[in-house]
């Protein structure tokens, strides 16, 4: 592990604040997009409106801490908007071909317990089996 993450600091740019601050963002979008993809996901097979994964972002204004709330701007606005939201759109997409015709195999799905992030844990699904088919 301390070799990977020595391989990931070089890649970023070396010690510092900048490459602490890119890969916050690695590891923030790498959540936004399982999010974006689980709800997705959840809302097609479910036929239930899928849900924003991001609820909100945090910003340093004046040395403070502000929390923004995301509602109805899932990838943010303006100059601070999600600088990944195309990826993260087409990641979105691609996923959800490659899954279609799979249906959810549980009846219950649990959802990850974090304050700013909603998503499905897991979800376990199979291919449908065509109808009067054996395959």
């Amino acid at each position: 592990a301390e070799a990977a993450l020595g391989r990931l600091i070089a890649a970023c740019g070396g010690p510092g604040e900048r490459t602490a601050a890119r890969i916050g963002l690695l590891v923030q979008a790498c959540d936004a997009t399982a999010g974006l993809i689980g709800n997705r996901l959840f809302a097609s097979l479910t036929g239930k409106p899928a849900e924003q994964p991001v609820l909100a972002t945090r910003r340093r204004i004046g040395g403070e801490d502000v929390t923004v709330p995301l509602t109805g701007t899932p990838f943010g606005a303006g100059p601070r908007a999600c600088p990944g939201s195309r990826h993260a759109e087409a990641l979105a997409t691609g996923v959800l071909e490659a899954l279609r015709g799979f249906r959810l195999t549980e009846r219950e799905t649990t959802w990850v317990a974090a304050p700013n992030l909603r998503m499905p844990a897991v979800l376990q699904v199979a291919r449908s089996r065509p109808a009067g088919g054996l395959c």
